[in-house]
């Protein structure tokens, strides 16, 4: 990912190179993820610069992560840490007022058929204004003409790469600013080779106002107005892009000694084809010009050629008179990153036009698809610093406490509390463009929006509108043609972030393009759901035979298994686990997941009974239910995911599946190979969200029958509440307060070593971990020497270290809830034997503000104490003594979870009854964590509801009914 991040620093420059989003996903909705009520990664602006020394990725070890918040959101909002320094409040459109002078803010593209001399034209205009120096433009001019290209020089003011001055054509988006007398212009500069259009269209959806260059020589302006040019294209692109003022330089006069005719000629043609591309003809200046020569450009031409029949205004002025649109400064925030590298300092750094709302530095955006939070540390404007930006500007921002290989081309910052839309499948409206072969259902584009190239195919031809009324014409069409006005159905391969043309016009368009020409211009109408795409694919998916599905499954395993190391380096540096235990435990699990169930959906039986007296047989068929729920939480992110999606869809379901926002990377990787493995569109959708918003959507929407949780026993009470009204089946995995128990008879060299992993592996964040141990009284002294000596001897630091036995906590917001609970019991007359507050922390350079806690044993510690009653979810361990059987029985039982269990003895009779008597949905004896997913798994009490494995889940996601035949 490094080697595709190109620092820009002096000149913000809009990347038509990488122009795909991040990573892949298909659609979402979250929850508080974990099973402890846990804050989540909301972090002050001070805490926002928490960073590493790891250089090639910043992870939970080392990079602070914030709150993310979606269109689609949790069931229950976390709390969230606020900074100490509220923001204050500005009058935006005052300070805009001030910050110019007065002067009015316009984006403008210069655009043209290749070799109109749009660089040139432009780059003498920016020497006449004096935004470049002599002594830069003598330099030009030598280095043109050493190589050859004498003509050149002012081109190379904008033309600045190696490459587009070898081939003496713009490749991308070059921008600068100048300003007039009435107006701070930002120029961006189009390229106009075929071959570059794509960048064009990036440059073009974010400009106000255009400058078409046209080339007045003989031959040429025919060669770039008539077909194949790009003169009626780029036309056509900035007027479907929104641009609706346009100024016609008709370049190179010089070269037909400035003929009132030529001129009149050219307009002419321009003239019909601008009115019929939707230009008002009060909206189009002509001006003729000379980019080489300089004439005509800042001040009036001279030339006695032109002023005979010329009176009009010069280039500078036209652009002066331009209006000004209205900027959306009232509305979300949102920026299109349009490039992204990595900033010398601390975080990286995003370049792109703001298009809606304003930011202050020190404010929390959300970038999406991502999903990821992050703050912005600095804002750049015309390579100044500045305190605020706002819609118009073209900014760079720099951002802190997110990992930069989550955000590409594409992307888009927007408000946490009002997230932009993201989706795989949207409705449009579009016009179709001069194309030769029909438009038919399944026909692949090129999707081009904002700063996004992205494949996609006409999924659905819904219906033909007329033209000026937008009445509905023709339902269903078999196929579109040219100049048609239509309503489709569009399916991009990955996820894209984008908003409804009517709320957000600049957010809201789009060009198609197929095979090098552009072939439609459309807005966005609808945004399919995550559900409604589940639904359409359950028909078909639910009627596949379980071997086909299980043939899918197992592909998919295999996908995932071939990228098994960078699903493992992906889950350690977004979760902070240690890249072993994502290696050895993690990724292998989310494999074995999908074989198993691939495998076992295979093998069900149903019943079957006779009653030979009434001449009846009856039987069971089970048909799988409509559309999963699925909400997963980010200790165990692809792991506990996949051991959901794996059984619905291995019974004919379809998903909506929502890993936690915190650690959504692995299943945005998973989600890619979903289509090499054969898993039709909309059979599994991964949304991505937290808060509110999402999990409640999720929860309450009436056509999601059935809801599988795993996380915090709050959010869980919070769905229970919401799904009641619609009767939802509702399977809940929930947290744990898990006692080991140990008599005087076990085998301490097999306790000691297993009791430390069911209490410290995986930073002790999982469901399922040890934070009680009780000690037989007999050997207690023995067993918590030994236990706190070997407890000492688990290393923490970087999780990519293969040596580090503990990794990063989650979040710092957790971390020091963790904390928390051993200062709490401390001041209760506890003992803390090793770890937090004792043993000294040492860390590797680059870690040492990264959210890491040793391995902490406390002792000492009375049964009614918060560190023995609720779920820590960290690496802390409490030990106490216990004298009796029935003593420990009560005690192990006394809290209001019922997860799991350990029992450690060599009395076999007293293990099975011990076993027997533990409130706990599971109760390991003599080890720990050792499953067999054919059997249940789950909780009793406050830890759960229903059972997930084999036959349980095949129950849970299938309705069973009973037939009965007379005969």
């Amino acid at each position: 990912m490094e080697s595709e991040i190109v620092p820009k620093i002096t000149k913000m420059t809009v990347s038509g190179k990488k122009q795909s989003m991040g990573f892949e996903v298909p659609c979402v909705i979250a929850e508080e993820n974990g099973h402890a009520d846990t804050p989540q990664k909301g972090l002050s602006a001070e805490d926002a610069s928490v960073t590493s020394g790891v250089p090639e990725a910043a992870s939970k070890s080392t990079l602070s992560q914030v709150v993310q918040v979606s269109e689609e959101q949790n069931t229950v909002p976390t709390p969230v840490k606020k900074s100490g320094k509220t923001k204050p409040q500005i009058n935006v459109k005052a300070e805009l007022e001030k910050r110019q002078g007065g002067k009015q803010l316009l984006n403008l593209v210069v655009i043209g058929h290749v070799d109109a001399g749009k660089s040139t034209l432009m780059g003498h205009l920016l020497y006449l204004l004096g935004n470049v120096n002599k002594r830069t433009m003598h330099k030009y001019e030598q280095e043109s003409k050493k190589a050859g290209k004498a003509s050149f020089a002012y081109a190379w003011v904008l033309d600045e790469t190696g490459e587009e001055r070898e081939r003496g054509v713009t490749m991308d988006v070059g921008m600068t600013k100048f300003e007039t007398k009435t107006k701070v212009i930002t120029l961006m500069d189009a390229p106009g080779h075929k071959d570059f259009i794509p960048n064009m269209i990036t440059g073009a959806a974010q400009a106000d106002v255009a400058i078409l260059v046209v080339d007045a020589s003989r031959g040429e302006f025919e060669a770039g107005f008539e077909t194949g040019g790009q003169t009626r294209e780029h036309g056509l692109l900035v007027r479907s892009l929104g641009v609706t003022q346009l100024a016609v330089a008709v370049n190179k006069m010089d070269q037909v000694n400035w003929q009132q005719e030529r001129f009149q000629e050219i307009t002419s043609k321009l003239g019909q084809f601008l009115k019929q591309a939707g230009f008002k003809e009060s909206d189009v200046a002509y001006i003729p010009t000379s980019g080489l020569g300089g004439e005509n450009l800042v001040t009036r031409g001279q030339i006695s050629d032109l002023t005979q029949w010329y009176k009009g205004k010069c280039l500078l002025e036209q652009i002066d008179s331009f209006k000004p649109p209205q900027r959306s400064v009232d509305k979300p925030f949102r920026l299109c990153v349009a490039d992204v590298f990595k900033d010398q300092g601390s975080g990286f750094c995003v370049t792109g036009k703001i298009e809606a709302g304003y930011i202050q530095v020190g404010e929390r955006l959300l970038a999406m698809p991502p999903n990821e939070t992050c703050t912005a540390k600095g804002i750049t404007l015309h390579d100044e610093p500045v305190d605020w930006a706002a819609a118009g500007d073209h900014v760079t921002l720099t951002l802190t406490g997110m990992d930069i290989i989550k955000i590409n081309v594409g992307c888009v910052y927007c408000d946490p509390k009002e997230p932009i839309k993201v989706c795989t499948r949207f409705r449009a409206r579009v016009l179709i463009f001069n194309i030769e072969v029909p438009i038919t259902k399944g026909f692949p584009v090129l999707l081009h929006y904002q700063t996004v190239s992205e494949p996609a195919t006409i999924r659905r031809l819904l219906s033909v509108l007329h033209k000026s009324t937008g009445e509905v014409t023709k339902s269903k069409p078999k196929f579109l043609s040219k100049g048609q006005n239509a309503l489709i159905e569009l399916q991009t391969q990955r996820p894209v972030a984008l908003e409804l043309y009517k709320d957000f016009k600049e957010l809201g368009r789009f060009m198609l393009r197929y095979s090098g020409s552009t072939i439609a211009a459309g807005v966005v109408t609808e945004v399919e759901a995550a559900v409604k795409a589940a639904q359409d694919a359950f028909p078909n998916w639910s009627s596949k035979s379980p071997l086909e599905r299980s043939q899918i499954l197992n592909k998919l395993a295999d996908l995932i298994e071939h990228d098994l190391e960078a699903f493992a380096k992906a889950e350690s540096k977004d979760q902070g686990k240690t890249i072993t235990f994502a290696r050895t435990v993690d990724i292998p699990r989310a494999v074995y997941n999908f074989r198993f169930f691939a495998s076992s959906i295979l093998h069900h039986v149903t019943e079957c009974t006779e009653m030979a007296t009434m001449g009846c047989v009856h039987y069971t068929s089970r048909a799988p239910v409509g559309v999963a729920g699925l909400i997963s939480p980010w200790n165990l992110p692809l792991y506990l995911l996949t051991w959901k999606i794996a059984p619905a869809i291995a019974c004919g379901n379809t998903v909506v599946a929502k890993p936690s926002e915190m650690t959504s990377v692995t299943a945005w990787m998973m989600c890619k190979l979903l289509e090499k493995a054969g898993v039709p569109h909309g059979v599994v959708n991964v949304v991505f969200g937290t808060g509110a918003k999402a999990g409640e959507a999720l929860v309450c929407h009436p056509d999601v029958p059935l809801i599988s949780f795993t996380g915090s026993t709050l959010t869980a009470q919070r769905i229970t509440e919401k799904s009641a009204p619609h009767c939802k089946r509702l399977s809940l995995e929930l947290g744990g307060k898990n006692p080991a128990i140990i008599f005087d008879d076990a085998d301490l060299s097999q306790c000691i070593p297993t009791t430390l992993k069911s209490s410290f592996a995986n930073q002790g964040e999982i469901c399922l971990c040890t934070s009680r141990i009780f000690v037989q009284r007999g050997i207690y002294s023995e067993f918590l020497k030994r236990f706190v000596a070997e407890a000492r001897k688990w290393k923490v630091g970087n999780p990519s270290d293969p040596t580090v036995s503990v990794g990063a906590l989650i979040s710092k917001e957790h971390l020091e809830k963790v904390r928390s609970y051993v200062k709490r019991a401390q001041a209760e007359g506890a003992r803390v034997l090793c770890g937090e507050g004792v043993d000294s922390l040492d860390l590797p350079a680059g870690n040492e503000k990264g959210y890491f806690m040793l391995p902490t044993v406390i002792a000492e510690v009375q049964d009614e104490s918060c560190c023995m009653q609720e779920e820590i979810f960290g690496p802390v361990t409490c030990v106490v003594p216990f004298d009796t059987e029935e003593e420990v029985i009560k005690r192990a039982n006394s809290v209001k979870y019922g997860l799991a269990a350990t029992v450690w003895s060599s009395n076999v009779g007293r293990v099975h009854r011990v076993a027997r008597r533990l409130q706990s949905g599971l109760v390991w004896t003599n080890c720990w964590l050792i499953r067999d997913l054919n059997l249940p798994f789950g909780g009793m009490k406050a830890s759960g509801i229903g059972r997930e494995g084999a036959k349980d889940s095949y129950e849970f996601f299938t309705e069973v009914k009973t037939i009965t035949i007379k005969h």
